[in-house]
C-alpha cells in the first residue's frame, strides 16, 4: 500500500512539481512531528486501531490509520505486530479472544454514538483491557475518518487538531 507521501510525490511528479510535492511531504511530516510532541505522556503507549462496523479486528501496520497515529508517536500493540504482516489490510479476530487485544489505547471508527455505546457494552467486547479501562476512542465523524483513511497533506492537519486532544484525553495524558 502507497503511503500518503508516496501518493503526494507521485502527483507532484506528474505534475511536474516534484519539488513542491517534496517541500510539501516535508512541511505535513513535520506538522505531524511537532503535534505529536503535544502527546505529552501520551506519547509512545500502544494502541490498536479498529472498526465496529466489521467483525472484531484491527487494522495492520500497512495501513494509513495505524500509520498515522504511529507517525505522531504512538506505538501499535505487539498482538497486532505479531498477527498482521507488513501487507496486510486488516485482521479479524475471535470476539471470544477479546481480552488478548492488549494496548493502552483503543481507536475504532464506530458508525455512530449508540453503535459505540453497544460495543463498549457488549460482554464480550468490554472485556478488550483499554475499553474496559475507559481507553478509547470512537470516531463517528465522517471527515475525522476520512483525515487518516484517505490521508493527504490537505486532511492531515484536520488529523491532527481532532486525535492529538483525543488521544491525550482517553489517556488522560499530562502535558510533557
Amino acid at each position: 500500500m502507497s503511503s500518503w507521501q508516496d501518493q503526494q510525490r507521485a502527483v507532484a511528479k506528474a505534475l511536474g512539481r516534484s519539488q513542491a510535492g517534496e517541500d510539501l511531504v516535508k512541511e505535513t511530516e513535520e506538522l505531524i512531528k511537532q503535534r505529536g510532541e503535544d502527546l505529552g505522556d501520551a506519547a509512545g503507549k500502544t494502541f490498536i486501531y479498529g472498526d465496529t462496523t466489521q467483525k472484531l479486528g484491527f487494522y495492520g501496520p500497512g495501513d494509513s490509520r495505524p500509520r498515522f497515529f504511529e507517525a505522531l508517536g504512538l506505538e501499535l500493540a505487539p498482538v497486532v505486530k505479531d498477527n498482521v504482516t507488513e501487507d496486510e489490510f486488516w485482521r479479524e479476530w475471535p470476539e471470544e479472544r477479546a481480552d488478548e487485544l492488549k494496548s493502552d489505547l483503543y481507536i475504532s471508527v464506530a458508525e455512530d454514538q449508540a453503535a459505540a455505546e453497544k460495543f463498549k457494552n457488549d460482554p464480550m467486547l468490554r472485556t478488550i483491557p483499554a475499553v474496559a479501562e475507559g481507553h478509547s476512542i470512537f470516531t463517528t465523524n465522517k471527515t475525522d475518518v476520512v483525515s487518516t483513511l484517505a490521508p493527504s497533506p490537505l486532511s492531515l492537519p484536520h488529523a491532527v487538531d481532532v486525535y492529538v486532544p483525543a488521544v491525550r484525553e482517553a489517556l488522560g495524558s499530562q502535558s510533557s
